[in-house]
């Protein structure tokens, strides 16, 4: 992997402004591209990646762990979680300015995971762990203390935060560890209505980038499988006499998970080992009728994690065939690979 280093000095004023929840420098010389997580210092840190020129540069230094990078709708920050304060906290990178900020939340024993963007890139939600309560909260991303954070869901059971609704309108996350709440569920990110989606073993959940549908992945005893949950009327808070329209994409047994739509909300990648003992790449359309299947990745290894390109032209997954993870971007029309770290650590959460 191709690394340009900012200064020593300024790596020293990053770890030491971050402990203090202050602001910090580093230098990019890349603009946007592709944000993602390698251990190749022996810890997690974060790099930002030009998928044309191969060129990498770093985005946090410390001896800790930081992982989830997210970059914000515009592309001009990275939401991310770090522990170097000595807990999980919430820090936003500005590589265009060369900052990273600590967004202090309003009970610092809170370790929040999953950062995940509002569509207007205003406000910032995410799972958070404070002693035996997991709960959802969300926060405002300009935020200089924590009287910005909101808690939405108020229960016992853990909650898994999986998306926005293109319009800002829900949150949709999944309860898995109790089976009278389990299912998908969503939430007003003010924290109103209430609205619940399912009742299975659901999570994977992702809602298409025209609003009008929710893929997810359904868990059964040793297998799972992809479906696909379409809006009734002109809302989703639900109504008895016109209710959702949920489709199973995934005919056959074994393991479907990992769906993800491509931005024009056409097609959708998947992991499956529907043909082999390994995990492979696959894309389908949201129509259960439809025989479209299409294996893109043949490997005598897993494969994980797809991500589309912003133009939808190209999937970036994480490969095993290089025994730690890699990441690779392959060409969705000609199915060309290319490796797009090359390092003897493991590489992973890609975000485009």
């Amino acid at each position: 992997m191709k690394i340009n280093f900012s200064t020593y000095l300024c790596l020293v004023i990053v770890a030491f402004a971050m402990s203090l929840g202050g602001v910090a420098c580093f230098k990019s010389e890349l603009s946007h591209g592709m944000v993602f997580v390698s251990e190749i210092d022996g810890d997690s840190e974060i790099f930002q990646l030009d998928t044309v020129t191969g060129d990498t540069n770093r985005i946090t230094s410390n001896s800790s762990s930081d992982i989830h990078p997210v970059w914000s709708p515009d592309h001009t920050k990275i939401a991310y979680i770090g522990d170097q304060s000595g807990s999980f906290q919430l820090y936003i990178a500005d590589p265009e300015e060369g900052v990273i900020k600590r967004l202090l939340l309003s009970d610092r024993d809170m370790q929040p995971m999953t950062p995940l963007w509002s569509p207007d890139g205003e406000k910032i939600a995410f799972a958070g762990s404070l002693g035996d309560e997991h709960e959802l909260y969300v926060i405002n991303s300009n935020a200089s203390n924590g009287t910005d954070t909101t808690r939405i869901t108020f229960n016992n059971d853990r909650e898994d935060l999986h998306g926005w609704s293109p319009d800002g309108e829900w949150l949709v996350f999944s309860i898995l560890d109790s089976e009278s709440e389990q299912g998908l569920w969503l939430r007003n990110p003010n924290g109103v209505n209430l609205v619940r989606l399912t009742d299975k073993r659901d999570t994977d959940a992702e809602w298409s980038p025209d609003g009008n549908s929710i893929v997810f992945s359904r868990q059964n005893d040793d297998s799972s499988a992809i479906y696909v949950l379409k809006k009734s009327g002109d809302n989703w808070a639900g109504d008895p006499d016109d209710p959702q329209v949920e489709q199973k994409l995934t005919d056959w047994d074994g393991i479907n998970v990992s769906p993800t739509w491509s931005p024009d909300s056409k097609k959708i990648a998947f992991v499956s080992d529907l043909n082999d003992y390994s995990r492979e790449i696959y894309i389908m359309g949201p129509d259960p009728n439809e025989d479209d299947k299409t294996r893109l990745t043949r490997n005598e290894v897993d494969d994980a994690a797809p991500v589309w390109s912003p133009d939808g032209k190209q999937i970036a997954f994480v490969s095993y065939l290089y025994e730690l993870g890699e990441i690779i971007v392959l060409d969705v029309e000609d199915k060309k690979q290319s490796r797009l770290t090359t390092n003897e650590a493991a590489d992973y959460s890609q975000n485009w």
